[in-house]
């Protein structure tokens, strides 16, 4: 009963800074653009269009991973709490 507590508070707490969907999407494209720029992307160009297929791709691998250590580590603290 504890941890559920524990739990619920931790997620009320990460959610409560949470940005909107077209407030993150807008942010990262914003950064994408800023990323492309520095490396001397033109906007435009098939050079940035192609820096910022990789920013993407990047960030969904980063994801990826992310969700995999959460899970693995899910995994482990329930295996702990038997």
């Amino acid at each position: 009963m504890e941890t559920t507590r524990i739990t619920a508070l931790v997620l009320l707490a990460l959610l409560s800074g949470c940005e909107t969907l077209a407030e993150e999407q807008e942010r990262q494209f914003k950064q994408d653009v800023a990323i492309c720029s520095r490396y001397g992307a033109e906007y435009g160009s098939p050079a940035h269009y192609q820096c910022m297929m990789f920013q993407q791709q990047r960030r969904d691998y980063n994801n990826a991973v992310m969700a995999a250590n959460a899970n693995y580590m899910a995994a482990q603290i329930r295996a702990l709490s038997y």
